[in-house]
């Protein structure tokens, strides 16, 4: 299954340099912790001093939400079960990063 991750810019530069989409490929034993562990070392969400927590959510859920590096903990926080399978959440084929 081929998804769709869209993200918020965090910052007027960001809006007009970063790419704020990207695809990936989830297979049927993707879990929720495989898909946020998988972008978050992508490389693909920016973060700034005043944006360093972002929110991902498909449909009406929010399923994760990565922190910045730098940040005091950087530790992924999960708002649905880790290891659920990813594609069982992912609706629409998409997901969506905001602040």
């Amino acid at each position: 299954m081929i998804i769709n991750i869209f993200r918020e810019a965090c910052c007027g530069q960001d809006d007009q340099s970063g790419l704020l989409m990207m695809q990936l490929t989830l297979s049927t034993i993707t879990t929720i912790q495989d898909l946020a562990c998988e972008i978050g070392e992508s490389g693909f969400l920016q973060f700034t001093s005043t944006h360093n927590v972002i929110f991902a959510h498909s449909g009406n859920e929010v399923l994760f939400s990565i922190p910045a590096k730098s940040f005091d903990s950087p530790n992924v926080e999960y708002f649905v079960p880790k290891s659920e399978k990813a594609q069982k959440y992912v609706l629409e084929g998409s997901i969506h990063f905001k602040w």
